[in-house]
């Protein structure tokens, strides 16, 4: 539709995997401090700042800008999408926000403008702090003539990629600097910015913020210093974006990242328009937690229907490792060629699994295999900035473990704005009747899985005592507790 969105920007990732979890591609690998490929002819935005400027504002000024036409010249889109021009005016004007943009709706070209135009009328850097090395490599790869950036992805380089990093950065070479939170707390990295003559940073950028929230405690303890880095740092304004946030997620990062509640979150659609969805019930029969095939047969029945046959590329999500090697088998073998990925399997399987997915369509483009990789049996390792437009549907195996999760993952159906599908197998069974009633009720087989899941690390009285039977000897157990009666 020619509005501004992450589709017009698309170019394939080629040499190494992308993935959701971060043990898939766990931050630190082969890209070298590097410089955006385009040119730098003709400045930050090609012309002088003031043919920007409204007929009202004054020349120079950031917020009295026309960034309708930065887009239209820079991008080449013909108008912005719900909430990016509100975001790009917020943090321009020095004003920290939460960008809630649905997966495909253009966030990298709020953070992009808004870089390019705080470049153009104070010079100054960009930070932006991305949780995966493919999105920093995609990032760079796709930034416009113009924009230059650094990407700092691998220890490997040591000292000599930060003398080479800090050189471009003092001479005034590059506008953005890629980092992940690891890298942002590394000491070396902190003495860098230290430098004499390091711009400063007028904006930073958390990609994935949701992800603070979520993954911090225990999977990427980094995202909790962000805050402290970032003030430690300078930096007086952050723009936190996600593809999606409850009114609670929005409420914590705001906090974290010292964002106005009230005033600082700025939402678009949580879903394109483009995508249909649907449900499909699935019978496991009279014994829910039974091993059965049912789900899968309701799979080959989708994928072999009229409105699924013809597509594209799918992507079909799954709860497990095993789940996803098993479905994956099953659906060859019924003649609906597909490939299992997870954060299992070894980099360069998934490197290569990923690059024949990327590159296959409807015409089926061929794996080193020889076999097209149209249907790919997916958990959540795969997905996180996956930049592959057209996806023709997504289908979850098993239910999402949120409804935020749900979102995201659907959104990566369709982002070229063509005619998309979402379809979630839902399995059900019917529950033993009530005396009262007559007809038995249908019930979720995937609710008492998630159930299960969600108190599956939980405290009870009888762990406590199997941990403190397992530490002591019996006596000591019962002189502690004799001697505790007795002083209550």
């Amino acid at each position: 539709d020619g509005r501004a969105g992450s589709d017009g920007l698309d170019s394939l990732e080629d040499d190494g995997p992308r993935g959701g979890d971060p043990d898939d591609d766990d931050l630190e690998g082969d890209c070298q401090a590097a410089a955006s490929p385009h040119p730098r002819d003709h400045g930050v935005l090609g012309r002088p700042l003031g043919d920007f400027a409204t007929d009202e504002g004054a020349a120079g000024d950031p917020c009295a800008l026309d960034f309708c036409k930065i887009l239209r010249h820079v991008w080449g889109f013909g108008g912005f999408r719900a909430g990016q021009e509100e975001a790009i005016r917020r943090v321009v004007g020095g004003r920290s926000t939460l960008l809630s943009l649905a997966t495909g709706a253009g966030k990298s070209v709020v953070y992009q403008l808004a870089a390019a135009t705080l470049a153009a009328a104070h010079g100054g850097l960009t930070l932006v702090i991305m949780p995966l090395l493919s999105l920093m490599r995609d990032q760079v790869r796709q930034l416009p003539a113009g924009l230059q950036a650094v990407c700092m992805t691998s220890e490997s380089h040591g000292q000599d990629m930060y003398a080479k990093a800090a050189a471009r950065l003092v001479a005034g070479q590059a506008h953005l600097l890629f980092v992940s939170p690891e890298r942002l707390q590394s000491p070396r990295f902190q003495a860098m910015m230290a430098t004499k003559g390091m711009p400063h940073i007028r904006l930073a950028v958390v990609d994935e913020a949701h992800c603070a929230d979520e993954w911090s405690h225990n999977f990427r303890p980094a995202y909790l210093q962000l805050p402290r880095l970032l003030q430690a740092l300078g930096v007086g304004c952050v723009l936190a974006m996600t593809g999606t946030a409850t009114a609670a997620l929005a409420g914590r990062l705001c906090g974290m990242f010292g964002i106005d509640a009230a005033s600082g979150v700025v939402r678009g659609s949580v879903l394109r328009k483009n995508i249909e969805l649907s449900v499909v019930s699935v019978d496991v029969g009279a014994r829910p937690l039974a091993r059965t095939t049912a789900r899968e047969d309701a799979l080959v029945e989708v994928l072999r229907s009229h409105a699924m046959a013809g597509l594209g590329s799918i992507i079909v999500y799954v709860s497990t490792q095993a789940t996803a090697d098993r479905v994956a088998e099953y659906l060859t073998v019924r003649s609906i060629p597909a490939q299992s990925y997870h954060a299992g399997k070894h980099a360069a399987e998934r490197a290569r699994i990923q690059t024949a997915f990327m590159q296959a369509s409807a015409a089926g483009s061929a794996g080193s295999t020889g076999v097209p990789i149209r249907v790919l049996v997916a958990t959540v390792a795969f997905g996180m900035g996956l930049n592959k437009s057209d996806v023709r549907a997504v289908v979850h195996f098993n239910l999402p473990r949120s409804m935020e999760a749900y979102a995201q993952e659907i959104g990566r159906a369709g982002r070229d704005g063509e005619p998309a599908r979402g379809v979630l197998l839902l399995a059900t069974y019917r529950r033993p009747a009530p005396p009262d009633e007559a007809q038995q009720p249908w019930a979720s087989v995937d609710a008492i899985q998630l159930r299960s899941w969600a108190h599956i690390a939980g405290v009870d009285r009888a762990a406590v005592r199997r941990l403190v039977q397992r530490l002591f000897p019996a006596e000591f157990i019962r002189t502690a507790v004799a001697a505790a009666a007795q002083a209550h």
